[in-house]
């Protein structure tokens, strides 16, 4: 099965959630790693799939990152998932909910021109939210599993 994280800006929020379902951010100090090589430079992924690890069922987890077309996404990969009968072959999870006041705020600057102070907000919301992201991304590892 393929799992796909997606959202609204970049690969930011979609790698934090993926990196909780893989594992590999497990307290607030991998967070703080994680976010420390957070740069806004994966923009240019945007809108490419892009494959992070393999779960321990031997889910294949990706991101991808789709700017403000994020409706417009969800409904050709809902549309690929129909056409192609992948219903229970690939999982798609959208990060958008995972946003709070500061990483909105923070996409706003960024795209004012403030990519500094934006990015620093935008990592600021993710570490104020750190329980509730991990929360969410626990519950759907949960129904994963099941």
């Amino acid at each position: 099965m393929k799992i796909i994280y997606y959202g609204e800006y970049s690969l930011g929020l979609p790698l934090i959630a993926a990196s909780f379902y893989l594992g590999t951010i497990n307290n607030k100090k991998d967070l703080e790693d994680k976010l420390a090589v957070f740069k806004l430079n994966n923009e240019k992924n945007t809108g490419e799939l892009v494959y992070v690890d393999t779960d321990e069922l031997g889910n294949e987890v990706f991101i991808l990152g789709c700017k403000a077309q994020v409706l417009l996404v969800k409904r050709m990969l809902a549309g690929f998932k129909e056409i192609f009968a992948l219903e229970n072959e690939v999982i798609l999870i959208e990060t958008t909910s995972f946003n709070n006041n500061l990483t909105k705020l923070g996409k706003i600057l960024i795209k004012l021109g403030f990519a500094g102070v934006g990015l620093s907000i935008i990592k600021a919301g993710i570490k104020s939210d750190y329980k509730q992201i991990k929360q969410q991304v626990i519950r759907i590892k949960e129904r994963i599993a099941n």
